[in-house]
């Protein structure tokens, strides 16, 4: 009985941040632990790792256990991150994140029928010894696309650099600092191709290199030091730092790149003095004319939105009467005192049916990345076909959320209504 009470409170639950993914495009798995709050944990020891095939890992340090509330099947667990294993799929294969498995020591409240013999337990309840393992989950990890140059990393990234000075005397140093960030994994070692020239010496050094786990994305930076000088006078020039990256989200190679810099090197102080005048002037002068550009920018964008009722898409007129989102929204409305899973049931069926009647696209097919990328096909823009995925991550805080009220219903509801409506009116 005991152990019947253990199978059905308390699990071990696997979560991958991406079942499909390029070869080098780094994810996440998490393993959690799922337990009735009744049910008491004595101890708990690991006995099985899991196993990734294909794939390299690495295993996250992620603290102290931190419970949040669940709710399976209209009852109160608790839910906490056990464990989280960074991945990175080396060759082309279908797969699977592996089980974890653990024993723990429960004590488990005695059931009515087990009063009678209560003297022979302690404190009204029973403990004993019980092992639970995870679920698995199927991946796919497909090759890059043909490539007669090799590709560095597998993200969205962007470069930018910082140099402290473009001119000094011989034997002084010149320090250009490179930065690159985005979303996916930058760990892998790697140290960018600088040109050489006997003149002018660069040595380059990495610095830094952090990830972060944001909204079910790999957050990444990489900072690098590159230190210049040239014992000679003269006139030279830092070519661009170059790395070749492929976009998962676009599917396609692309290529990270800084500017070529002009240095200055020489002994005259009155000529580096005047040259470094001249170059403050003319920075001056190009920052004049950009913050006038954006300026203009600015305002045409202002009054272009003004005009476009703030919608990237084409102007609409909504009846709010008789429109299309307060009718697949009807039920949700109607929803909005019951039960928290009900009410989040409906709301993201009147979402699903909405896109699938309005967009042809039936979204209990696809994943939210492959959403994203059919709402996009069908004319919406970017950013609001992005948001498809902050709204399914709207309702999941909501479905785990321990406080809610019909205040914080309301604001969902209105806040899916209005992205409703921008779908809508990118038609």
């Amino acid at each position: 009985m005991a152990l019947e009470i253990a199978k059905n409170n308390i699990m071990l639950s696997l979560e991958t941040s991406k079942s499909e993914v390029y070869v080098g495009e780094a994810l996440i798995a998490d393993y959690y632990l799922i337990v009735n709050p009744n049910i008491a944990i004595t101890s708990m020891q690991i006995t099985e790792l899991p196993k990734f095939q294909s794939m390299k890992y690495q295993e996250l340090n992620i603290g102290e256990l931190k419970y949040t509330d669940t709710i399976i099947d209209e009852i109160i667990f608790k839910k906490s991150l056990l464990h989280r294993f960074l991945l990175i799929p080396q060759k082309p294969t279908s797969t699977k994140a592996g089980s974890i498995e653990f024993d723990f020591g429960l004590r488990i409240p005695l059931d009515k029928k087990f009063q009678q013999n209560k003297n022979q337990y302690f404190n009204d309840s029973i403990d004993i010894e019980y092992s639970a393992i995870s679920n698995t989950i199927a991946l796919k990890i497909n090759d890059l696309p043909h490539n007669l140059q090799k590709c560095n990393f597998v993200g969205d990234f962007e470069i930018n650099h910082i140099i402290n000075k473009i001119t000094a005397h011989p034997n002084e140093h010149i320090v250009l600092n490179i930065s690159i960030t985005g979303v996916g994994y930058l760990g892998s070692p790697f140290v960018p191709d600088i040109s050489k020239n006997n003149e002018l010496k660069l040595n380059i050094y990495p610095v830094k290199d952090t990830f972060e786990f944001q909204n079910n994305e790999i957050i990444s930076k990489k900072d690098y030091e590159i230190n210049i000088i040239s014992s000679m006078v003269g006139e030279y020039m830092v070519e661009p730092i170059e790395v070749l990256c492929f976009s998962p989200t676009y599917k396609e190679y692309y290529l990270l790149s800084t500017e070529s810099i002009p240095i200055f090197y020489t002994d005259e102080n009155v000529k580096l003095e005047n040259r470094s005048n001249n170059f403050n002037i003319l920075k001056i002068i190009l920052v004049l004319i950009f913050i006038g550009v954006v300026t203009l920018i600015a305002f045409l964008l202002y009054f272009y939105k003004k005009k476009n009722k703030l919608n990237p898409c084409k102007s609409k007129i909504i009846d709010n009467k008789h429109d299309l989102v307060n009718k697949y929204l009807s039920n949700t409305r109607l929803a909005i005192d019951k039960n928290i899973d009900i009410f989040l049931k409906e709301l993201s069926l009147g979402i699903d049916a909405f896109i699938k009647d309005v967009f042809k696209i039936e979204p209990d097919k696809f994943t939210a990345d492959e959403m994203i990328q059919l709402l996009e096909k069908k004319g919406v823009y970017r950013k609001l076909s992005q948001d498809y995925l902050l709204i399914n991550q709207k309702i999941e805080e909501m479905r785990f959320s321990s406080k809610q009220s019909n205040i914080d219903r309301e604001k969902l509801l209105d806040f899916i209504k209005k992205y409703l409506y921008e779908l809508e009116s990118c038609l």
